[in-house]
C-alpha cells in the first residue's frame, strides 16, 4: 500500500545510506524478504538499495553498514514471478533470491539502471533475457 511507498521514499534519502554509497546517484530503496538459500538457511529483511552503477545489500537494522555490492557488471540477468513476487539477480558467483511487495517496480528500477550503465559501459554485455 501507500504507507510502504512512502517509507521506501523516505529510504532513497536516508542520509545513513547516502554516506555509505559515497555520492553515487540512489535509483530505488526499500525493503525486501530475502529468501532463504544455499547460504543462509532462514529469511531475512533487508534494504535493497539500486544505484546508478550496482546494487547494495543493506541491513535493515543498520541503515550505514553495505552487506554486499553487486556491481552491475556481474549482474547478468533478473527473473521474476509476480504471482508470489519473488525475483532472482543472476550474478557471476551466486544468484540472490528475494520477495517484495514491491517485486514489479525493483525489478523494472534494477533493469532500468542496469541498461542506463550498460550505455555508459558499451564493452558490457547488456542483461539476458526478456
Amino acid at each position: 500500500g501507500n504507507q510502504a511507498t512512502s517509507e521506501n521514499h523516505k529510504l532513497n534519502e536516508h542520509p545513513k545510506i547516502l554516506q555509505a554509497l559515497g555520492g553515487e546517484k540512489i535509483v530505488w530503496a526499500g525493503r525486501v524478504t530475502q529468501l532463504a538459500g544455499v547460504r543462509s538457511k532462514e529469511m531475512k529483511v533487508r534494504v535493497l538499495v539500486v544505484s546508478d552503477s550496482a546494487v547494495y545489500k543493506v541491513r535493515a537494522e543498520a541503515l550505514g553498514k553495505i552487506k554486499r555490492r553487486i556491481d552491475f557488471k556481474d549482474l547478468n540477468q533478473i527473473s521474476f514471478n509476480l504471482s508470489n513476487n519473488n525475483f532472482i539477480m543472476h550474478c557471476t558467483k551466486y544468484d540472490y533470491r528475494y520477495t517484495s511487495v514491491d517485486c514489479n517496480e525493483v525489478v523494472e528500477k534494477i533493469k532500468e539502471a542496469r541498461q542506463k550503465w550498460t550505455e555508459r559501459n558499451p564493452n558490457f554485455p547488456g542483461l539476458k533475457g526478456p
